[in-house]
């Protein structure tokens, strides 16, 4: 897959210098910039920490980038793709600072935020819709919640249209995820909380009440919700997100009997998603839809 083709890249050196010294990485660190394209991220990484790995896939790209760096030991170029890249886990915490492709988003950003326990702080430009999504500002609260678990998410830096090559057509922003001390759900409830938080987002139901309803008597679920400070017709938009985790704990330590109804509801819930994408993605294009080659997609 080339991602390159879906990139719009920084090209003013003095604003990405601005952006990374405002990240305060260590002299110390290690830091990955993934669809390095002509190197510009991992030009200035280089500068100011002990390693960068830039992952290019893209030929190219990756030429352009051995060129530049070939005979510097301090920039590991990566030929391949970052998604199916097996990490050390035995490397110290990576950080992360990238312009990364906006049509691989959710799958670079599950990898690094959901699925490897690597990542320490991430730094990623990214589309600003894209950006709302993963802090589950009026949709994608499921993954947000998840990703809060971890990490403490903050839009960083708005940028211009005029701030890419070629220009960008989409609000950019760059988001940074500052990973926390300790998660807020220990460990071993990883999978008990992504069940539980998935059981209550796929019951389609107005209210929070109504949700829970689904799970246990009326009765039970109003007292759940009255000890996490959570008023029952609420909507799942409505409420405070740390009000999540509250929730969660009050249902582990008292629903003890509801607990089995839960299982695998994220597994559950990854199938219906990946089913519902096959669909959109075999399903026939509108009429009116303008065909553009693929290098002229943003």
């Amino acid at each position: 897959m080339i991602y390159s083709h879906s990139q719009n890249f920084l090209f003013k050196k003095e604003l990405v210098e601005k952006l990374v010294d405002n990240c305060h990485f260590k002299s110390t660190d290690t830091v990955v910039d993934i669809g390095s394209g002509s190197g510009i991220i991992s030009e200035v990484l280089n500068k100011r920490v002990a390693k960068v790995k830039a992952f290019e896939i893209d030929s190219k790209y990756f030429d352009i980038l051995k060129n530049k760096f070939g005979n510097n030991s301090k920039v590991e170029i990566e030929r391949g793709d970052f998604l199916t890249h097996k990490f050390n886990m035995s490397e110290n915490p990576l950080q992360v600072f990238s312009n990364i492709p906006y049509n691989q988003t959710t799958k670079i950003t599950k990898k690094i935020l959901l699925d490897e326990e690597i990542f320490e702080n991430v730094y990623l430009v990214v589309q600003k819709q894209a950006a709302e999504r993963l802090m589950g500002i009026k949709e994608g609260l499921l993954y947000s919640l998840f990703i809060l678990n971890k990490y403490e998410p903050k839009i960083e830096y708005e940028f211009k249209y005029s701030d890419f090559k070629p220009v960008a057509r989409v609000k950019s922003v760059l988001i940074s995820f500052k990973r926390r001390d300790q998660n807020l759900v220990e460990f071993k409830d990883d999978k008990f909380f992504k069940d539980f938080i998935s059981f209550i987002v796929m019951q389609q139901r107005p209210t929070i009440l109504e949700r829970l309803e689904k799970l246990m008597p009326a009765r039970i679920a109003i007292e759940l919700l009255k000890n996490s400070g959570i008023n029952n017709h609420a909507s799942l938009y409505d409420i405070e997100k740390s009000k999540f985790f509250k929730l969660f704990q009050n249902f582990k330590l008292n629903n003890t009997s509801f607990h089995s109804k839960v299982e695998k509801s994220y597994q559950n819930y990854l199938r219906i998603n990946e089913s519902n994408v096959k669909t959109y993605r075999t399903r026939p294009a509108p009429k009116n839809e303008i065909h553009r080659p693929h290098h002229k997609r943003s």
